[in-house]
């Protein structure tokens, strides 16, 4: 593990300093072109970043459902939240564009902040519930632009496996964009790191992608109560189902 650990962190910061001289080729590109600048970000974080770092550090993930994401239409993606690795875990798996909520704090990691600036994600400041209103009020307007959001309703990691309650603000992503939510169910993402830190460990994880959830066809009840809907539809999916398992981009049929 301890090996494991001091080359997942020495890739990381090799690959964020060798990216900052591309970071400025993908600003000045954007200037022009921006929709190539956006697919050119996903694709370098995705693939030269996230997914090497993940099997460096030893996850081993099984994906249920991912066909249930709609192609070429914004989605607001709501998960359980175990681990802070789980934004990494998910985003080699997302379609298209999308932006990860974050905790503020993320915004002080050296060369991080501009990296997620360019892949549309939002901070989110729980000491200033003002601030928190702009971040949804933006996040609606990616949505409404093309861009998808992920959010973790929870708004901090469960420390066991009984989620905490989705919070009801994070619902008017979705009702005021008027996209679709994606449930998201997490497993065994704690194993990464929560579970023997301060060191990564070997993690076998489960990400099911649910289907798509349309607000408005939902009872009166389920929309004033959409927090607690989601978390419980979330929480239906935890014990896996069948799909297509992803292995680091292979797509096999899952038996």
């Amino acid at each position: 593990m301890v090996f494991r650990t001091l080359i997942g962190l020495t890739y990381f910061i090799i690959v964020l300093i060798l990216l900052i001289p591309v970071w400025c080729i993908e600003w000045i590109i954007g200037k022009s072109h921006p929709d190539a600048k956006d697919t050119s970000s996903l694709w370098l974080i995705q693939n030269i970043v996230f997914r090497p770092l993940l099997w460096i550090i030893g996850a081993h993930i099984t994906v249920y459902g991912r066909e249930n994401i709609p192609d070429n239409q914004p989605v607001v993606y709501m998960a359980n939240h175990r681990s802070m690795l789980d934004c990494i875990v998910l985003y080699p798996l997302f379609k298209g564009l999308c932006g990860v909520v974050s905790k503020i704090e993320v915004k002080k990691i050296p060369f991080v902040k501009y990296w997620m600036d360019n892949l549309y994600c939002l901070y989110f400041d729980r000491s200033d519930m003002r601030e928190g209103l702009k971040m949804i009020l933006t996040g609606i307007e990616y949505l409404k632009k093309g861009v998808s959001i992920c959010i973790m309703p929870e708004g901090t990691r469960s420390h066991t496996d009984e989620m905490l309650p989705f919070k009801e603000g994070s619902m008017k992503l979705a009702t005021k964009s008027g996209c679709p939510i994606i449930p998201v169910a997490i497993t065994g993402s704690a194993d990464l790191f929560e579970n023997h830190k301060p060191w990564f460990g070997p993690a076998d994880i489960t990400v099911t992608f649910g289907k798509p959830i349309d607000v408005k066809a939902l009872s009166r009840d389920q929309q004033k109560n959409l927090g607690a809907h989601v978390r419980d539809v979330v929480g239906a999916m935890l014990d896996g189902g069948p799909g297509h398992m992803v292995e680091f981009g292979e797509v096999v049929k899952a038996e």
